[in-house]
């Protein structure tokens, strides 16, 4: 479990490493036969990933969360995240020009200093990091594209109808990048999860049996709390 997260933080580290030095990104290597170079910058993927100045900034599974983006669709020009904080994790992606968040609301975790994050379903979103926020139910929201990369972390948990729910994530993106915790046991409203112990075969049966390109087991610093983070390619099955 520990050599899949090292692996995925080397991926963001040789990839900061190679743009300080200049070396380019084949677009090619996408398989979308545009063929262009394009670089991405060590400012565009920053650290400190987690929501900044809570509770959760610095966990890890951000930083594989991360990885697996640069290193799956690192040529892409549009990214989805369902369900997000304010603000929204894909604000990282900043080689991605066009990025959309959409949630029902804007979740908010505790900050540093004990007093609230600002988010609520009242909250002013911050329009300026150049994120698209939309205020709705995924499950009842048209999509209306298929983008280069999905994400969706830490929400499926807490959906009634999980297997619906990751099959449209799966629809509406080439990449898709789920986390959820993982084999949770019920921790009741201090979680509020509708779904627990998760595993690779519950992610399986959700997918409709879809194999990943990419699974990791985070573990975290202090709590040892475990988070599932899986990749899809779903053209692979188009």
């Amino acid at each position: 479990m520990l050599f899949m997260w090292m692996f995925a933080a080397a991926v963001v580290v040789v990839v900061v490493a190679n743009a300080m030095n200049g070396q380019r990104v084949n677009a090619s290597d996408r398989g979308d036969g545009r063929g262009s170079l394009r670089r991405i910058s060590a400012l565009e993927i920053a650290a400190d990933r987690g929501p900044r100045g809570t509770s959760r900034a610095g966990l890890r599974y951000y930083d594989v969360a991360l990885g697996a983006a640069v290193a799956f669709a690192k040529c892409g020009t549009s990214a989805l995240e369902v369900g997000c904080v304010n603000p929204a994790f894909i604000e990282h992606l900043k080689w991605i020009p066009h990025r959309t968040c959409v949630s029902p609301y804007f979740a908010g975790y505790k900050a540093l200093n004990s007093t609230p994050s600002a988010s609520s379903d009242d909250a002013e979103v911050d329009a300026d990091d150049g994120t698209s926020y939309v205020r709705a139910d995924f499950m009842n929201y048209d999509v209306g594209q298929r983008y280069d990369v999905v994400v969706c972390m830490q929400v499926v948990e807490h959906v009634r109808d999980p297997r619906a729910f990751v099959r449209k994530l799966l629809k509406a993106g080439d990449v898709v990048i789920i986390s959820v915790p993982y084999k949770w046991r019920d921790c009741g409203a201090k979680c509020s999860h509708v779904s627990h112990d998760i595993s690779l075969r519950t992610m399986a049966n959700w997918s409709g049996g879809l194999e990943p390109t990419q699974t990791s087991i985070v573990r975290e610093r202090g709590d040892g709390a475990a988070r599932l983070v899986v990749v899809y390619e779903t053209t692979a099955r188009a």
